[in-house]
């Protein structure tokens, strides 16, 4: 599954931000550093070492993998499904701001596969995938955004360029839909990812250590087309 959270990722992350990031090493390194961030107490230190053995077979496999330029096959990604829910479930809960950041964005990452890679399978072509998010995002954010580069601005697009690219597949409504559920998880992730690794490369760790959100499907449960 984690090949198909990089190139989604990287997908809109390329396109938004390219000096952000430019390969799938480029973003594993940014959450690397995240987790090289000192910790607030030994508590959250304990939390954080959990969390790295938990996951520490699932990054050893995509370390072993080469750079991600296609989507994985169905089949490897409800295999992988079924380990990073176990990382989930080993990992538990958690309270530091760190360890609450990238459990997000793997829970919501397991949210988007699940909805495009299951109900929305029917809409997932690669080409037709990367030409719409292309479009979407000329259509969507000014040019005067593209130009003079902000981290906000940008993230203010990228909902809107979810929303279009689920749009501009061609399927039923029904898989459209579930489709769009997924996009817009993705979309989450992206604009959580291009914020994480602005202030990585910032050395900014205010981002990570205020970080107090949670998993909620209801924010894309209950989306429309």
């Amino acid at each position: 599954m984690f090949k198909s959270i990089v190139f989604f990722s990287l997908l809109g992350l390329s396109l938004a931000a390219p000096t952000e990031m430019e390969s799938a090493s480029d973003y594993m390194g940014t959450i690397k550093e995240l987790f090289e961030y000192s910790d607030a107490t030994p508590a959250c230190k304990k939390e954080t070492d959990r969390m790295k053995e938990c996951f520490k077979t699932i990054v050893e496999e995509f370390n072993q993998t080469s750079e991600t330029t296609t989507l994985p096959s169905k089949e490897e990604v409800f295999k992988s499904l079924v380990e990073v829910r176990e990382a989930l479930r080993c990992t538990g809960e958690v309270t530091c701001s760190k360890s609450k950041l990238s459990k997000y964005l793997v829970e919501t990452a397991v949210y988007a596969v699940e909805h495009m890679y299951g109900g929305g399978f029917e809409c997932l072509n690669e080409h037709n995938l990367q030409m719409s998010m292309v479009g979407c995002m000329l259509m969507t954010i000014p040019r005067e955004d593209l130009m003079n580069f902000s981290v906000d601005k940008i993230s203010e697009h990228i909902k809107p360029i979810g929303r279009c690219v689920a749009k501009a597949q061609k399927c039923g409504k029904e898989a459209q839909l579930e489709f769009l559920k997924g996009t817009m998880a993705f979309a989450e992730i992206t604009e959580v990812s291009l914020k994480l690794a602005h202030a990585v490369r910032s050395q900014d760790k205010s981002f990570a250590e205020s970080f107090n959100k949670e998993f909620d499907s209801y924010e894309f449960d209950n989306v429309e087309l």
